[in-house]
């Protein structure tokens, strides 16, 4: 019986350790669940689902290629934002054919990869990058200075991908929430690119800015003297301007008299004769004739100093020497220097706006396509 129970001590001790070593899956994810945190990476699962889903990466390596082909050929530049001189032209590449065709295929491109990482694991859904970061290196050593362009698109389109993975549904509200935080990897990724490129060298953008519109004086200068040259001057302009009776009210017969008594000689006559002859002289300075001549004489001198003022604008505006002392006059305002060390993070604002319409497009266009595929190819 002493010998049962003391069996029975060298046995209890190996049952308290059994206990105390998780035995199952289960008691792990229950442990980590008391940390609080727990991370596990999930296995590459190359299985019947994910080839059913490989022949998407073929079609948005394709897509993603013609779509970064018309971005480039939208010729779009950061410059374009400094470029005062050519705006008008600059705007206009927003709504060329060119990049209307690149916002449906990086749309269509966008749908496709939300339908890749749909109910995948998030590592099998980042093989969304392979695809368009392949046609992106291409396209980069094709196009160099689209290089940054071409990469942002590509993360934007795994990050498509990888938000799809955890979406519960792909209808029209989940791909609308899947877009649009892909959508803001793009916005983000643009901010930070522009704002890296333009302070690396923010005096070229300054400088270009500024002799760009320093450049349109002589344009405004030449629109000025045309607008002057063209203003109608005739009688009937100064008749308008000079009635009879504003001609007539100018004269007094005390300002005349005035003048008169200013002749040698006529101030030893009676004042009452000097009187009469400064009535006389109103009377013939406020006639018809007077006013008549008056108009004509008058409308000539003012067409001599149109024409003078003209060129004077034409001439002051072509002056090379009076736009390069405006130019460095410029340059030496504190508001400047200041705006030239910040021109990095105002470019950086001012692409984040663009980007922030053309992303509105975007978002619109591949809720769009990700649900009509959703309905079509993926019921």
């Amino acid at each position: 019986m002493a010998a049962a129970k003391k069996k029975d001590e060298i046995k209890k001790p190996e049952n308290t350790d059994a206990k105390t070593k998780p035995d199952s899956a289960k008691d792990a994810k229950a442990e980590s669940a008391k940390t609080g945190f727990s991370f596990s990476i999930p296995p590459l699962a190359l299985d019947d689902a994910f080839k059913l889903k490989a022949p998407l990466l073929v079609l948005m390596l394709l897509l993603f290629a013609f779509a970064g082909y018309l971005f480039q050929a939208a010729s779009l530049h950061v410059t374009d934002l400094v470029d005062v001189q050519r705006m008008q032209f600059s705007a206009a590449k927003l709504y060329s054919l060119s990049f209307i065709l690149f916002l449906v295929l990086f749309a269509l491109v966008l749908a496709l990869s939300m339908h890749f990482g749909y109910g995948q694991n998030w590592l099998m859904s980042l093989l969304a990058l392979a695809p368009t970061g392949l046609a992106a290196i291409v396209l980069g050593v094709m196009f160099p200075p689209y290089f940054a362009a071409f990469l942002a698109f590509a993360l934007t389109a795994s990050a498509a991908s990888f938000f799809a993975s955890r979406a519960a549904k792909m209808n029209l509200s989940g791909a609308w929430n899947v877009v649009g935080r892909a959508l803001l990897v793009l916005a983000l990724l643009a901010f930070v690119l522009t704002f890296m490129k333009v302070s690396a060298n923010s005096q070229y953008y300054s400088d270009r800015f500024l002799n760009s519109a320093v450049a349109m004086a002589p344009d405004l200068g030449g629109q000025v003297a045309d607008a002057v040259k063209n203003v109608e001057v005739d009688e009937a302009f100064l008749r308008g301007a000079i009635s009879k009776e504003t001609f007539a009210s100018s004269i007094s017969t005390e300002s005349v008299q005035s003048a008169i008594e200013t002749i040698p000689g006529l101030s030893s006559f009676n004042a009452s004769v000097r009187q009469k002859w400064a009535e006389t002289v109103k009377t013939s300075l406020t006639s018809d004739a007077a006013y008549n001549q008056f108009i004509t004489l008058g409308t000539a001198s003012l067409k001599k100093a149109q024409a003078n003022l003209a060129d004077q604008f034409k001439e002051t505006a072509t002056n090379e020497a009076v736009t390069a002392g405006a130019l460095a006059q410029v340059k030496k305002l504190p508001a400047f220097k200041q705006a030239t060390d910040n021109f990095g993070i105002i470019l950086a604002f001012m692409v984040l706006s663009v980007v922030g319409v053309m992303n509105v497009a975007i978002k619109i266009l591949a809720t769009i396509l990700a649900w009509g595929l959703g309905k079509i190819a993926f019921a």
